[in-house]
């Protein structure tokens, strides 16, 4: 099996060459430059060529962790030089020009001038794209960690450019204690923390934000419970406790399966009761893989335009319960994941919110 997964190409006309003894090979240069050392290897305009896509581990060098690989496009046509790139990052996109792959070389047609400038082109794209995900996961860090956050904040992981959002309307809070946590991994255990700050008893909706990008797909944003009508003016950290000790700590949940909730304590009860008569009917098996699976493609094919394949959220109905669980997909996954009440205007708790994407550079 070929680096490209075929043989021969055969969206590409056959090279002139009949072997590929005869065709250019592409040697490996080495500059140094400002202390930095280089490997690089040309393609020249037109000029059939077998290439090494692998140089770092075909070609020795001395602490090759410490070379910088380029791949150069040199038009003859022109006299110049085309592109100066980054070799790994090129690879994918020479699957056009390949002719024959025989890992880790490939024959590649002679690229013409037009094909040279489009190659430049798409690599340029790609590497913005790069930077502006890179951005992307690098603002949402700070986001995590961040021990405050501002209204405009939450307004963005809600309402900015390409975010939906959809709402789960009246889910029941039968005690008004809440939890913030993963309900595939953490939420199993009964001593799981609870947020300190309670909630009359009722019904109550939750929304997510969704951010739909060409640059990192389908993504949870943030989770929102809103407790009144009032808009947030102000947030601040909420307080949670382990039932065991009472020891109270700033509101954040560990995330190990890439899934999120706020549920009532009671509704967190009757889950464990579930989850201890499902395992013990099934001790081999997987909650998720086995169970909860199957209810998340049932809801990505009931709305395939808000969440990925396998399926971002449900409404989970307890088994034998008046109790429910809203399960959601944590944006980027894994993490830590804090939790803050959002404050009126008169100083009251009127929403609960935990953020997971900045999408502001999606």
């Amino acid at each position: 099996m070929g680096f490209f997964n075929f043989g021969k190409n055969k969206d590409i006309k056959e090279t002139n060459h009949t072997s590929w003894e005869s065709c250019h090979k592409a040697q490996p240069n080495m500059y140094e430059k400002d202390g930095k050392r280089y490997m690089f290897f040309t393609l020249k305009e037109g000029v059939d060529t077998v290439l090494c896509l692998q140089p770092a581990e075909v070609y020795s060098v001395d602490k090759p962790e410490e070379v910088e690989y380029r791949l150069l496009l040199l038009s003859t046509t022109e006299d110049t030089l085309i592109g100066n790139l980054p070799f790994y990052k090129s690879v994918r996109f020479l699957k056009d020009y390949v002719v024959e792959d025989k890992f880790p070389l490939v024959l590649l047609r002679g690229l013409t001038l037009e094909d040279m400038k489009i190659f430049v082109q798409n690599m340029e794209v790609a590497l913005q794209e790069e930077q502006t995900i890179r951005e992307i996961c690098e603002q949402t860090d700070e986001l995590l960690q961040a021990e405050t956050i501002a209204p405009e904040t939450v307004e963005a992981v809600f309402h900015s450019r390409h975010v939906k959002t959809y709402t789960f309307e009246q889910v029941y809070f039968p005690s008004g204690t809440l939890m913030a946590a993963d309900p595939i991994c953490e939420l199993q255990s009964m001593y799981v923390p609870v947020i300190k700050e309670t909630i009359p008893s009722g019904y109550y909706p939750i929304t997510i934000g969704i951010l739909d990008s060409e640059l990192v797909g389908i993504r949870m944003t943030g989770m929102r419970l809103k407790v009144t009508e009032e808009e947030a003016l102000s947030y601040q950290a909420a307080t949670m406790y382990k039932a065991k000790d009472k020891k109270e700590f700033r509101a954040a949940f560990p995330v190990d399966a890439g899934m999120s909730t706020f549920c009532d304590k009671e509704a967190a009860e009757s889950y464990w009761k579930v989850l201890y008569a499902w395992y013990k009917e099934h001790p081999n098996g997987n909650w998720y893989n086995d169970y909860l699976a199957d209810l998340f493609k049932e809801s990505a094919e009931a709305y395939p335009d808000l969440q990925r394949e396998g399926g971002d959220f449900i409404r989970f109905k307890i088994p034998e319960s008046n109790n429910e669980i809203v399960m959601v997909a944590t944006g980027f996954g894994d993490g830590i994941y804090q939790v803050f009440w959002g404050v009126d205007k008169n100083g009251k708790r009127c929403e609960l919110v935990t953020l997971f994407v900045d999408p502001r550079k999606a």
